[in-house]
């Protein structure tokens, strides 16, 4: 018997090592995971309708800088990594800016990041329905989307009659502007002051869940959204702001909106726009000051590669046919090339004038700068509405989303009438 237990004494006490060596490996690896955790994000996809193709990641990484990430889809399911400083927005699409614009997209959804392992899950044609598992952060968009899910559903048809209505822009420009005044005038202003009544009770959900939830990023990304499109009043947002925890403030959503505050402040809604002189891609010369006394002013900030902005134009068309004689449009394009801006005019039958942003032949007043220096744009599509007096009066976009066309026009009607 003794002789038993000191034969078998070494193999235990080989194979305890052996436990303990893996059982501390296991805390290596479990440390290291930890330790990643901290800005590494895992993100494994399931799309269904998918066997086989690409999707794409656009998002703002560790060192805050926009990031984009492509993963293969095999048998409908794909895998991401990369590293973020904090909960961010993030897109996902099955196609790449690089090949154009993928104008009115079903294939193309928002979700929020989070450094941990998620889940995503979505089909085809249906990525507004995207479910998100693993962020805590894209559980409140998710909730939220719950919340609007009533108003939504009536939001969506009258949307589409709208849309219905703006393709008639496409016939030949005497016959539109006679169907449109004839026939289509009382009920283009019915749905839009319908559209109007929607969206305000829109904004109240929007309102009531930012103030249950102070603590969440996503409630600091609808907030910088709204600021951007200017349909939130200037003392609430920064209440809100105000009642944000510390680190919210600090982080990058934070100190953007901070910073959009300031802008709003800096160009108020009454304020005199600053005048500028430009070359246009026909060769004219534009200047913000020969309308004033004549014609109300859209400036349209934007870009041949910018999807939201593409898919604004058919709409901007439709309210250049109907009030270009009270109307005018100036766009004024991010594009580094004049052939991508001109390639872009073309598809989209574009007619309103277009000015390069970097152009040497744009001078500004009072000073010589960038016009988006001068009018504060550091994102688009962004519109400003300008009065025959040369007045900022509606300020429209700057940011992912594209502008509900039904704003515009609203402001324009009042505007005229």
């Amino acid at each position: 018997m003794n002789n038993i237990s000191s034969s078998r004494a070494p193999y235990f006490s080989q194979r305890n090592v052996i436990r303990g060596l893996m059982t501390l490996a296991l805390l290596f690896v479990f440390w290291g995971i930890q330790a990643q955790s901290n800005t590494q994000f895992f993100l494994r996809g399931e799309i269904k309708g998918l066997d086989s193709g690409k999707v794409y990641l656009y998002y703002r990484d560790d060192q805050n800088r926009g990031k984009l990430d492509s993963s293969v889809v095999k048998d409908g399911r794909f895998f991401l990594k990369g590293a973020i400083a904090e909960p961010c927005m993030a897109f996902i699409t099955l196609k790449s800016l690089a090949e154009g614009p993928d104008i009115g997209s079903l294939n193309s959804g928002e979700i929020y990041l989070e450094p941990t392992l998620m889940y995503l899950s979505a089909a085809v044609n249906k990525f507004n329905e995207i479910i998100l598992k693993g962020s805590a952060t894209d559980k409140d968009r998710m909730r939220l989307r719950k919340l609007r899910a009533p108003i939504t559903a009536i939001i969506a048809p009258v949307q589409e009659r709208m849309s219905a209505i703006a393709l008639l822009y496409k016939k030949d420009k005497k016959d539109s502007a006679v169907v449109l005044k004839k026939e289509l005038k009382h009920e283009i202003d019915s749905l839009s002051s319908r559209l109007t009544s929607l969206y305000k009770e829109k904004d109240a959900v929007d309102s009531l869940f930012m103030i249950r939830h102070l603590h969440s990023y996503f409630t600091a990304n609808i907030l910088l959204r709204k600021v951007q499109a200017g349909t939130i009043g200037f003392t609430y947002a920064s209440a809100l702001l105000h009642s944000f925890p510390e680190k919210l403030k600090r982080s990058f959503v934070g100190t953007e909106l901070s910073r959009k505050l300031t802008k709003v402040k800096l160009i108020p809604l009454g304020g005199e726009t600053s005048n500028f002189v430009a070359i246009n891609t026909t060769g004219d010369t534009i200047s913000l000051r020969k309308y004033r006394g004549r014609k109300y002013v859209l400036l349209d900030f934007w870009a041949s590669w910018c999807v939201p902005c593409r898919r604004l134009t058919p709409d901007l068309k439709a309210i250049y046919q109907q009030y270009r004689d009270h109307l005018e449009i100036i766009g004024i394009s991010f594009d580094a090339r004049q052939t991508d801006l001109r390639k872009a005019m073309v598809q989209d039958s574009i007619e309103w004038p277009q000015i390069m942003q970097n152009d040497q032949h744009v001078r500004i007043d009072p000073v010589d700068k960038l016009i988006s220096d001068r009018f504060f744009v550091d994102g688009f599509p962004f519109l400003l509405l300008i009065d025959k007096e040369g007045k900022l009066v509606k300020k429209f976009g700057s940011g992912v989303d594209a502008v509900p066309a039904y704003q515009i026009t609203s402001e324009i009607s009042k505007l005229i009438h």
